[in-house]
């Protein structure tokens, strides 16, 4: 009787130990990550660890000790496994994802573009309308799909206010005005000339 306790109370400690485990990675895996592909593979691993723990557990209560050592034993495999992905596939995945929404900015905003600004080492300064929005003046380097594209000026809308107003990024202006100043087109239009078209579209 003692020894039935000891190992069901020994089979309690290593499903919570490994529980515990898949709980905290499973949470810092997901807080902070917007991916849902990661997110479902995150789940993917908790919920089987999580069962193989249980399955362990239930196999204890019921003296079943060759699926008790089976079920912990790939519980534990779930959590190394949960642990590689969590450090080596999972920032990997992250940043291939980070440089195809990237992409895609770049491309919707060059389709959307109304006028663009040449700058120095590969930079575009474009005046945008994307789907109807007030316009916008944005800038990004292209084919760099580490750094998100740039918001210089635009009309943002708060619709609980019923409100609009437009926003000029003044930090982002003013620490690279001299870079920005370079940036020009055949017609000699400069970005103050877009920010200043942008304006007077109003919000509409």
């Amino acid at each position: 009787m003692t020894s039935s306790l000891a190992r069901v109370a020994v089979s309690f400690l290593v499903a919570l130990l490994l529980g515990s485990l898949l709980l905290y990675g499973y949470l810092a895996g997901i807080i902070g990550n917007s991916y849902s592909q990661i997110k479902w593979l995150l789940s993917v691993f908790f919920y089987l660890g999580i069962s193989l723990c249980l399955a362990g557990v239930i196999f204890t209560l019921t003296q079943q000790k060759i699926w008790v050592g089976r079920a912990f034993t790939s519980a534990a495999v779930i959590v190394m496994l949960f642990v590689i992905f969590l450090i080596f596939v999972q920032p990997t995945l992250q940043q291939r994802q980070k440089e195809s929404l990237i992409s895609n900015m770049q491309l919707m905003y060059q389709h959307n573009s109304l006028r663009r600004l040449n700058c120095p080492e590969g930079f575009q300064v474009h005046l945008i309308r994307v789907n109807q929005q007030p316009l916008s003046v944005v800038m990004f380097q292209q084919d760099n799909f580490l750094q998100y594209p740039q918001k210089l000026a635009g009309w943002d809308k708060t619709t609980s206010m019923n409100d609009c107003r437009f926003i000029e990024n003044t930090y982002a202006i003013g620490t690279q005005r001299r870079f920005l100043e370079q940036c020009q087109n055949d017609q000699q239009i400069s970005v103050t000339d877009l920010i200043a078209q942008a304006r007077l579209s109003g919000c509409e």
